[in-house]
């Protein structure tokens, strides 16, 4: 699949983590790109990076300029201290064969808006209540909750599969969410095993939707 071109959709945050790194290792595979990536304190806080990768905004930024809390932005540059900058570039011409190259912390990274297709450079990490969290994330999977009001042009695939530590994936009224989303039907593809599907039939004692995910195309 071209991962230029795709969204996922998933209940919880430790999947979206996931699903967003390993697309990301698709999309730099892809396109021949390497992996940045940084130490950080938490997993709040973005620390992988591919040049020309979606990705989402999580704050309101300016509303002027369209940064605000959902708004779609591209991946162009990291912006490094100086003192950084001349072994960053002999750590990318000695490790010429590896996906991944670790390197120092950036301090900002700069990304075109979306919707403007302005540039912008935006700080790491904002404090708020008194913990650092990251402004912007990997943008190939989100949550259900940050796809509401929005619609979808991209292929959306819709996560089925539950959590090692539950017995069943969310609830209908979050998959109808990410079903109205999208506003061609060929769009839409489950991610998930038929008995995926059934235990949430199993769990809502409702077929319509049910049905109707199993008839959709499988990604």
């Amino acid at each position: 699949m071209d991962m230029d071109n795709m969204l996922l959709v998933t209940d919880s945050n430790v999947k979206r983590h996931l699903f967003n790194k390993v697309f990301l290792e698709r999309f730099a595979q892809q396109h021949n790109r390497k992996v940045f990536t940084w130490k950080t304190q938490t997993d709040d806080i973005l620390n992988l990076f591919v040049e020309d990768s979606p990705a989402y905004i999580l704050a309101n930024l300016n509303i002027k300029r369209k940064l605000v809390n959902g708004s779609k932005v591209i991946l162009k540059k990291l912006v490094f201290q100086e003192k950084d900058r001349q072994s960053i570039a002999l750590l990318i011409r000695q490790q010429t064969d590896e996906l991944y190259i670790l390197v120092p912390t950036p301090i900002a990274v700069v990304v075109q808006n979306v919707a403007t297709k302005e540039l912008i450079t935006i700080p790491l990490t904002l404090t708020q209540f008194g913990s650092k969290k990251s402004p912007i994330t990997l943008g190939f999977a989100v949550t259900y909750h940050k796809i509401q009001g929005q619609t979808i042009e991209s292929p959306l695939i819709i996560d089925v599969t539950p959590e090692s530590n539950r017995r069943h994936i969310t609830s209908l009224s979050k998959l109808y969410v990410a079903l109205t989303r999208v506003r061609r039907a060929e769009h839409l593809m489950v991610y998930g095993s038929p008995k995926d599907i059934e235990s949430l039939k199993r769990k809502e004692k409702k077929t319509d939707l049910v049905n109707y995910l199993r008839d959709i195309q499988k990604w």
